[in-house]
């Protein structure tokens, strides 16, 4: 696939000399001492904390500030390039060097916070109003505080914590990074080595169906080559072994290894296991719909005969009447910035900050990290949020624009509101901004002049990234479920058994064999293996929450008129403080009922019948 063709972003990059000058910046080491010394003063007041709570929040509050400099300074270098060994150093020196003063001067913290009396807890809210500020993320440390081992035990963790499962999973992403995939150029009979973010973008833009198919083979077969599915193998035994470890230690419901993610979450195990059979139960049924729809519409275009399955490399596969044409980095901020604009004059001038002050990372490098991501915070030098890129000029690459810059504007309204400790919103929850983003970008662009052909494709794709966010996550969770079991009870995974457990998982939600897809485990089988999600255990179903939790959320929109944009604004300002029972009960939603999670996908099954009826209407079916 050729790369030719400019949009307009390979000139976007952020300026992260707002953090340091360079590796070799003193004002690095002058940070660490810095944080030293914070951390040492907190250490001071161990066995104080009833009456001197206060005081260690605000210095904690410090803390967070010009640790963050330097945590995401080398996050941001190895994002653009995972080989800058310069860069995995300052990390390592500084993850190694603040996690274990940590562990020696502030491990007591949250133990001596679950510890002191309820009288006089009461009586430093009363008294003390940085205490009270922060009273949600004190009552949660309260709340589970039975899952805390004793303060040597916690000290070693923390001691123990630069070298645990974040480890192997850096390194994954280096090697990733580094692996090239043999793929003959469409169209050509010589072929190219590029990187996996190409490979897969193959995916979502040839019109090719033999083609597509060979590449996805070639993916496969290059993760196998490799070792790259047998270090995987190893690398994801190992993390799920320390994390089954590590629940047990703490007391957490062994046959429930999803408890500390949904913990983590402030999300009831009940709420959880809702969602899920909503996945397997409604999101498999839409799920069929939709890709029989685009198997129809494909297999005419292509002169395949009606009721053929799709394959896997089918899934993201391009509508025939897509255009080729790469949508300009100029025309994807105009569109995105229209949308935001038009529903809140206040988020649109946070996305215009991100923009103006160099906090975009925004094209496509070959060695640069895939994906995409946010990155916010409480920087010493002021709230900032990193967004970081691989455009390519593709439709979705506008929607991972608008969802990325959905996650920065939450970022800083929340930082705003609740400050350096209660800011970040569980995964779940921080899911919703970026979802709405691109609800908002989605509906901005359909309100454009286009003809059915137009429309009809726009509404394709958006269909398509749903299942991705909602039934592919919840596939993956799945997957994730079923691999930890095993290794809690049977002991390590081998290759074979990750691989037949993904195709288990993605046969609960795609349909049996021959239904919807052909099951060609040549093409599919490995494709757990590029998944770094998994090496943070539980953090898929996230998507899949925040998916669906946003569209009920949007459904309700027009039924508030004006008085919506402030009470979302409210929603996300709350940051980490309020659950979902308390965040959804203002627009008169309860997360905790089937029809909740019910109505996504009546969303989704609307867009599939709309998209139906224009097929027809084309007669493409």
């Amino acid at each position: 696939m050729s790369q030719d063709k400019k949009t307009g972003a390979e000139s976007v990059r952020w300026d992260h000399t707002q953090l340091y000058a360079d590796l070799n910046d003193p004002k690095i080491d002058t940070d660490l001492d810095a944080c030293e010394a914070l951390i040492k003063q907190m250490g001071a007041l161990k066995g104080k904390l009833s009456t001197k709570l206060g005081e260690v929040l605000t210095l904690d509050q410090k803390l967070e500030r010009t640790s963050y400099d330097l945590g995401v300074y080398s996050l941001l270098l190895l994002s653009e390039n995972p080989d800058n060994t310069k860069a995995q150093q300052m990390a390592s020196k500084v993850a190694e060097r603040l996690g274990s003063l940590q562990a020696v001067h502030t491990t007591y913290i949250s133990i001596e916070i679950a510890a002191i009396s309820d009288a006089d807890y009461q009586a430093l809210l009363k008294s003390d109003k940085v205490v009270a500020h922060h009273k949600p993320m004190l009552d949660n440390i309260r709340k589970n505080a039975q899952y805390q081992l004793s303060e040597d035990q916690e000290a070693m963790l923390a001691h123990l914590g630069p070298y645990g499962p974040g480890v192997m999973g850096d390194y994954r992403e280096l090697l990733e990074s580094e692996l090239t995939f043999l793929i003959p150029i469409e169209g050509k009979k010589r072929k190219s080595r590029v990187r996996l973010t190409e490979a897969l973008d193959i995916l979502e833009k040839s019109k090719d169906r033999a083609y597509r198919k060979t590449v996805l083979l070639i993916i496969n077969k290059t993760f196998n080559d490799t070792k790259f599915d047998r270090f995987s193998t190893k690398a994801l035994n190992s993390s799920m072994g320390l994390k089954a470890t590590m629940d047990k230690m703490r007391g957490y419901d062994p046959a429930n290894p999803m408890q500390a993610k949904n913990l983590g979450n402030m999300i009831d195990d009940a709420t959880v296991e809702a969602l899920h059979d909503a996945g397997k139960t409604r999101g498999a049924a839409s799920c069929a719909e939709f890709y029989r729809l685009k198997a129809a519409i494909l297999n005419k275009a292509d002169g395949v005969p009606a009721g053929t399955p799709l394959e896997w490399s089918d899934r993201n596969a391009p509508m025939p009447l897509n255009s080729d044409d790469k949508v300009s980095w100029a025309d994807c901020m105009t569109d995105v910035k229209a949308a935001y604009g038009a529903f809140s004059p206040t988020l649109l001038s946070l996305v215009e900050r991100m923009e103006s002050e160099n906090w975009i990372d925004a094209p496509y490098v070959p060695g640069k990290q895939g994906g995409a991501y946010n990155c916010s915070g409480p920087y010493s030098g002021g709230d900032k949020s990193w967004n970081f890129l691989n455009y390519l000029g593709t439709r979705r690459d506008v929607m991972t624009v608008a969802h990325e810059l959905g996650h920065g504007v939450h970022g800083l309204l929340a930082l705003e509101a609740q400050g350096e400790l209660m800011w970040h919103a569980p995964m779940p929850y921080a899911e919703t901004a970026s979802i709405f983003a691109e609800m908002l970008t989605f509906t901005h662009m359909l309100k454009q002049p286009m003809n059915d052909a137009e429309k009809l494709d726009l509404l394709m794709g958006k269909i398509n990234d749903f299942m991705n966010s909602a039934v592919r996550q919840l596939s993956f969770s799945e997957f994730e479920r079923a691999i930890h079991t095993h290794r809690r009870t049977k002991g390590e995974l081998s290759e074979d058994d990750f691989n037949g457990y993904f195709m288990e998982a993605s046969k609960m939600f795609y349909g049996t064999e021959g239904d919807v897809f052909n099951y060609d485990e040549a093409q599919m089988k490995r494709m757990w293996c590029y998944v770094g999600h998994f090496y943070n255990a539980f953090y898929v179903y996230a998507y899949a929450f925040g998916e669906l939790f946003t569209q009920a959320l949007f459904a309700k929109k027009d039924d508030f008129g004006d008085k919506f944009e402030p009470m979302y604004l409210d929603l996300l300002r709350s940051g980490g403080t309020r659950n979902a029972v308390e965040l959804t009960k203002p627009f008169g939603l309860d997360p905790t009922k089937p029809e909740f999670w019910n109505a996504g996908f009546d969303v989704v099954d609307g867009w599939i019948a709309e998209a139906d009826a224009l097929a027809k209407k084309l007669n493409m079916v």
